[in-house]
């Protein structure tokens, strides 16, 4: 049944446990956007869709985002069977989900993205996504996981040939130098951004020209301010 905010319910066979379960999801064009801000951090009025975004089953505890959930691997589901369900005391994510709550599954994706060895990008999605959370606690914690987004999309980057399009991998090149910005890492900061003004398609995405440019202003005021 949907809801007036635009929530459902799915219903979900888990790959793992064969066990079946109802969880909630939101309609893509419900959420209402207050503010993003530049590295893509979104405050919205009511649910936050990022919250949704990751099934939990509740008898098993294997934890991934839709898109990748019915698609683990014998070897993966043998990895979580062992060392996640034995360990797994039975909880309900499946309702609307708290902050807290969507840091808790986040983290438990994380757990089962690791442990699976998936890709270095994957894993870096889920670590910004922590960060933003603890962004919207005010949880001094944001900087050591805008610092593991960092780590995990260099090496996304730099050893692993698994972005979608050249949309994903000019967005990726934008975080970090953003995030390498807000960390005070000023020349690695512009080394990103300098590769992504480089690579020609970005004269066709023009959004994303532009923050590149912008934020590489901010980048200059801050070392005229530092050298004043």
């Amino acid at each position: 049944m949907l809801t007036k905010t635009g929530m459902f319910e799915r219903h979900v066979i888990c790959p793992v446990c064969s066990k079946g379960f109802d969880t909630m999801k939101m309609l893509v064009n419900a959420p209402k956007m207050i503010k993003r801000e530049p590295d893509f951090y979104t405050t919205y009025v009511g649910e936050n869709p990022i919250y949704y975004a990751i099934f939990v089953c509740p008898n098993c505890g294997y934890t991934a985002f839709e898109k990748d959930f019915k698609s683990i691997s014998d070897a993966s589901k043998a990895i979580i069977q062992q060392s996640v369900s034995k360990q797994w005391t039975k909880r309900d994510y499946c309702g609307l989900r708290t902050t807290q709550e969507a840091l808790e599954i986040y983290k438990l994706a994380l757990l089962c993205y690791t442990l699976t060895k998936a890709s270095s990008l994957t894993i870096g999605k889920i670590t910004m996504r922590i960060a933003w959370i603890y962004r919207s606690l005010e949880d001094l914690k944001e900087k050591e996981f805008i610092q593991h987004t960092i780590n995990y999309f260099e090496k996304a980057y730099t050893s692993e040939n698994v972005f979608e399009d050249i949309d994903e991998e000019l967005t990726i090149m934008f975080v970090l130098g953003e995030f390498h910005r807000q960390l005070g890492n000023y020349r690695e900061s512009v080394r990103w951004f300098t590769r992504a003004l480089e690579i020609p398609e970005i004269k066709k995405k023009r959004h994303l020209e532009q923050r590149v440019r912008n934020q590489w202003s901010l980048l200059a005021e801050s070392n005229r301010n530092n050298k004043e």
